[in-house]
């Protein structure tokens, strides 16, 4: 298995009957374009969201750290921080 390290994402998804489906695009700063794409599907983007907001909250209790997120990217992706 490849590991690969990211600190810049982006995710698109796509509608078009036959291929919908939700991308998962990992980079890195420093390195223009992205290193790797996962394609999922709905259902599996879905669970992915569940366990990744499962696993977080347990990081944060069991570290007693809040995983602070800038006001900036809550206004770049249109969610407000008491929607999480």
């Amino acid at each position: 298995m490849n590991e690969i390290y990211s600190d810049k994402l982006a995710v698109t998804s796509n509608t078009t009957p036959g291929v919908d489906s939700v991308a998962i695009l990992l980079g890195l700063e420093i390195d223009p374009g992205y290193k790797a794409r996962v394609l999922l599907n709905n259902e599996h983007a879905k669970q992915l969201y569940l366990i990744l907001g499962k696993v977080l909250k347990e990081r944060e209790r069991v570290t007693g750290q809040t995983i602070v997120l800038t006001e900036q990217f809550y206004r770049q992706v249109g969610i407000a921080p008491e929607d999480y």
